[in-house]
């Protein structure tokens, strides 16, 4: 089923962003006006409209109970998401926030701003407060990892510095050098690194438009998504299971890659408008995006449906060199010669790999062996036609087509 664009104006023309809260229940996009947008996942109904005294907003992050908004005027404000209003603002800087990222538990934000040094501030005490001081220039993104231990900061100098938060005060660990271009703090140019959900390695854009990831043990260059962008790119984003990658471009381009093989599955041509701002529902066959020009995005089915079993499989490890392309599982079902099913269709080493990871019942023609998690208990594990558990315990939820719209 081919992907369906749902879009909608959210803001004044202009620099838009977004956030999921981490359970997928809400969408949240900031913008130039003075007003914050609720979006409910799966609603045809209004957004809900959290109106500020503050317009000029740059960043925003969110977990299930409040939204962190940055500002052209230095404030980093905290929302609640449960009555929608303000609850206080967190830490001013003296000049524009360019990044916010909420560590996983959401007791920390990190601050990029025009200022040199990055602030740590705790969502729940304001006065408590860690600064990061080694750039010699203003920063553009922060990106806490999985783990919230370690903070990647991509300076306008072209360096990542990577924090260590382990210790009472933080520690600069590494200075990656020679992996992201020298930009100004607005450029539309992304330098952002995205850590891989497994946590073993980031990823960043380069000044060759390639996605190159590093692994986190020695901080050495590792596979590389290449070859899908004319220009820099502007946003991206792994699926919450990191089976799949979504890259755009200042060119105006939109890509969804395979991770284990840096694949390009799709390139779509009908994005109007530089995209700034990326983000995958964490369940359903979901991407939404902001843009320059004050919109937002919903692409439902947004994986082709050829290639949508990438959203059920676990977590999938970060691409890494001298690492096999797959791991079959012993416990898969045998295939015929050649790859074949039994019933003789021919199979392409990329069905067979996923349905190693997914277990025998995802291999029938319909998948109707696939088990819905309908209580939110989780997915009990099957066993396959050897008794022995499947590769696959958990992940998402099934991607339902068409389940949802948001906008007219």
């Amino acid at each position: 089923m081919a992907a369906r664009l749902r879009g909608r104006p959210a803001h004044a023309p202009g620099p838009t962003y977004l956030a999921y809260t981490p359970n997928g229940k809400k969408l949240i996009t900031v913008g130039l006006n003075g007003a914050l947008r609720v979006f409910q996942h799966g609603s045809d109904d209004e957004p809900a409209i959290i109106d500020v005294v503050t317009d000029g907003h740059t960043a925003v992050a969110a977990t299930n109970e409040f939204i962190v908004v940055g500002a052209e005027d230095g404030s980093v404000t905290k929302y609640s998401l449960l009555t929608n209003s303000m609850e206080e603002i967190l830490v001013r800087c003296s000049l524009p926030v360019r990044d916010v990222s909420l560590s996983k538990d959401g007791e920390w934000v990190a601050v990029a701003s025009d200022e040199l040094e990055v602030k740590v501030v705790n969502t729940r005490d304001m006065t408590r407060i860690m600064y990061l001081r080694d750039q010699s220039r203003p920063v553009k993104h922060v990106s806490f990892d999985v783990s919230g231990s370690m903070i990647a900061v991509s300076c306008t100098d072209g360096i990542v510095y990577i924090y260590s938060l382990s210790s009472e005060q933080p520690q600069l660990v590494k200075r990656v050098d020679g992996l992201i271009k020298t930009l100004e703090t607005d450029a539309e140019a992304s330098a952002k690194v995205t850590w891989h959900p497994d946590g073993r390695a980031f990823a960043a854009p380069t000044p060759t438009r390639d996605f190159q990831c590093v692994a986190r043990s020695d901080w050495q260059r590792q596979k590389a998504f290449s070859g899908g962008h004319r220009a820099d790119i502007s946003a991206a984003a792994w699926s919450p299971n990191g089976a799949l990658l979504a890259t755009a471009g200042v060119d105006k381009s939109l890509c969804i890659w395979e991770t284990r093989s840096q694949r390009l599955l799709k390139s779509f041509d009908d994005v109007q408008n530089a995209i700034l701002a990326i983000d995958w529902h964490p369940a359903d066959n979901v991407c939404s995006y902001t843009n320059n020009n004050g919109e937002l995005f919903i692409r439902e089915d947004f994986v082709p449906g050829e290639h949508a079993k990438h959203l059920r499989i676990a977590l999938q490890p970060a691409p890494m060199n001298n690492e096999p392309l797959s791991e079959v599982s012993g416990n898969a079902r045998k295939q015929g010669a050649h790859g074949d099913k039994p019933n003789g269709v021919r199979r392409s080493a990329e069905d067979q790999y996923l349905d190693d990871l997914l277990g025998p019942d995802a291999m029938s023609e319909d998948e109707a062996g696939f088990i819905e998690d309908d209580d939110g208990a989780g997915y009990a594990e099957e066993t396959n036609h050897n008794g022995k558990r499947s590769a696959v315990t958990g992940g998402g939820r099934p991607a339902k087509p068409g389940e949802h719209t948001v906008a007219r």
